[in-house]
């Protein structure tokens, strides 16, 4: 069985879409792919908190976006802290640099430790 990955977007509030299509003429038109998308802004407020829930082992929904994006931001830096120093990670996000993923080590350059 093919492993699936799922790619998200939410746009503005009010727009989500969840599928394995890639942001490419191929996926759209010449490979199986499938997304589903929905305009819906009270449906996509849940979708992202339950999201970030997932994601920050935390509840959002009290937070504006940015407010919550904020969060995922310093969640992901002090998880990525956690798991270069071996350490449980509190929920799924850290951070990688894009320059050295796949690596051994593919996290942010200059990442102090000492914190």
């Amino acid at each position: 069985m093919k492993p699936f990955t799922a790619k998200i977007a939410i746009v503005d509030g009010i727009w989500a879409t969840i599928g394995s299509c890639n942001i490419a003429g191929r996926s759209f038109f010449a490979d199986t792919e499938l997304n589903a998308s929905f305009w819906h802004q009270e449906t996509v407020r849940r979708f992202r908190n339950d999201l970030f829930k997932e994601h920050l082992g935390m509840d959002v929904s009290h937070f504006s976006d940015l407010e919550a994006l904020t969060l995922f931001k310093e969640a992901a830096r002090e998880n990525t802290l956690r798991r270069v120093r071996g350490e449980a990670l509190k929920g799924l996000a850290f951070q990688l640099d894009p320059a050295r993923y796949p690596s051994v080590e593919p996290w942010l350059p200059n990442l102090d430790l000492s914190e």
